[in-house]
């Protein structure tokens, strides 16, 4: 049959078949949490208007008290990355607008409006 599992092989060669059991009981356990991407803005509307820089500390704080998110990471464009670590040479151009995932960033990392926020 070319199966993955000799035992699931066995299983199916007897004539049975996988049966979909979607109860709502199952239906009530998958209804879980979900990833997604939200704009900074969503979370801090007066984000460019602050006299002081919003760092990933203040984002975590803000997010948790208006919105109940837990903040786990940015999402940010590549050429933002690239334009403001010292490390990188001038010259260096990513083609397009990609983005990278900085996972539980350090608390004093800075946030940038165009950043994306992975709750």
């Amino acid at each position: 049959m070319g199966g993955i599992d000799l035992q699931l092989e066995k299983i199916l060669a007897e004539g049975k078949r996988f049966v979909q059991c979607e109860t709502p009981e199952i239906l009530r356990k998958r209804n879980r949490a979900r990833v997604a991407l939200v704009e900074i803005r969503d979370l801090i509307p007066d984000i460019d208007s602050r006299s002081v820089p919003v760092t990933f500390d203040t984002l975590f704080c803000e997010s948790l008290e208006r919105c109940r998110m837990i903040v786990m990471g940015i999402y940010r464009l590549l050429n933002l990355l690239l334009k403001h670590d010292p490390s990188s040479q001038d010259n260096k151009s990513v083609g397009g607008p990609k983005r990278i995932v900085i996972y539980y960033p350090p608390y004093d990392y800075q946030m940038h409006p165009l950043d994306m926020v992975c709750p």
